[in-house]
């Protein structure tokens, strides 16, 4: 099925880049249609908005730099571990196109990085945005560096991104507004959705292929919430809601994102909280028309749980007790959930009503969700 003409009931494995293989590490996670992977939402953010000139990284803030690889390459170290060691000087200049400026060099170092050798993903006289903590380097040079980075390189004309998110650009010494920075990467240059892994799919293969899917919609995403309950609780609409859930605007503020308070949020979390409610109400309508047990109150009944109570129970107690002998007197299923503080008489507001069930000739379970509580019910 071309991507193009995909839909939210689509199977996941018909999603470009997923096949029958990463569709069975999805279903392990619950997710199994385009729809399924857009509510896979993020569980927090990173704010990569902002490029810093090198002269200006503070060692242990996370930060994004653009520069231009000048060396590159593989070393092994006495003990046999295999360095991925990169030198790069700013180019930040390039997305205001002023003039260079001496702000040093940067080193990157991947550990165990053979891949990146193998598959020759840099080479000198690329520019690359890299994003991660600063850190001196004490065994080396003395200067800053970054392990582990996460980067993107920016294209030359014609290419494709080598991070793979199918978008081009080209590039020359032109001015790079922070705009156009942020069209050419998933990574850098914006705030940036975190998922949870699932299997061997890292969040930053998780971020191309939730982009891909929001890109491929054929019929976009249709509203699943009545047009009154969106105009009165003041909500983003769903295809708006869902998109920026994980692509955020960029003068989204960070704060609000991880407090899950932006509107987008607001909305998916109402969505999810009005679906539940619509369903539970479908099921009591559908527990009402459904036939039950009519149990019947006589002198018997509550001579025998005046008998189990050793005082008087008090006005609070009564009353839930009348309300839920009325429910069992009813000739429909009783759903009824019992809140109260600890010690308040929940359980013998439960013995009583099982004393209902017994004096009428049905046998009564009374569950505990602990082995002491049982214990002490049973004592």
């Amino acid at each position: 099925m071309p991507s193009s003409r995909l839909t939210l009931s689509t199977e996941i494995q018909y999603l470009k880049h997923v096949g029958p293989a990463r569709a069975e590490l999805f279903a392990e996670r619950g997710i199994h249609t385009i729809e399924d992977i857009l509510y896979y939402t993020p569980f927090r953010y990173e704010d990569r908005t902002r490029v810093t000139h090198i002269r200006d990284l503070v060692p242990g803030q996370a930060t994004t730099v653009l520069a231009r690889v000048l060396t590159c390459g593989l070393t092994r170290t006495r003990s046999g571990v295999y360095i991925y060691d990169l030198a790069a000087a700013d180019a930040s200049h390039i997305l205001t196109g002023s003039a260079p400026v001496r702000s040093g060099t940067l080193r990157c170092k991947w550990f165990n990085g053979i891949y990146l050798q193998k598959n020759k993903v840099f080479r000198p006289g690329q520019l690359v945005f890299f994003y991660g903590k600063a850190q001196h380097d004490r065994f080396g040079t003395g200067n800053l560096q970054i392990v582990q980075p996460q980067y993107e390189i920016l294209p030359e004309s014609g290419e494709e991104d080598a991070a793979g998110d199918g978008q081009a650009a080209s590039q020359s010494m032109q001015p790079l507004s922070q705009k156009a920075a942020t069209r050419v990467s998933l990574e850098i240059g914006r705030i940036v959705p975190i998922y949870e892994s699932i299997a061997v799919m890292t969040g930053r293969v998780l971020r191309r292929l939730i982009w891909a899917a929001l890109e491929s919609l054929a019929g976009g995403i249709p509203e699943c919430l009545p047009e009154s309950v969106i105009q009165k609780n003041k909500l983003l609409d769903r295809a708006t809601a869902v998109r920026q859930a994980h692509f955020p605007d960029p003068e989204q503020r960070l704060e609000e994102l991880l407090r899950f308070r932006t509107p987008a949020q607001v909305r998916l979390i109402f969505e999810e909280l009005f679906n539940v409610s619509a369903g539970l109400a479908l099921k009591r309508q559908k527990q009402k028309a459904a036939t039950g047990i009519r149990f019947r109150v006589t002198e018997n009944v509550r001579q025998a749980i005046k008998k189990i109570l050793p005082f008087h129970p008090t006005a609070a107690q009564k009353r839930v007790l009348k309300e839920i002998v009325n429910d069992m007197c009813s000739p429909h299923p009783m759903n009824r959930l019992l809140q109260g503080d600890v010690g308040s008489g929940k359980t013998i507001v439960a013995l009583a009503a099982a004393i209902v069930a017994m004096e009428s000739g049905y046998q009564v379970a009374l569950r505990a969700p602990t082995e002491i509580l049982s214990t002490e019910h049973y004592v």
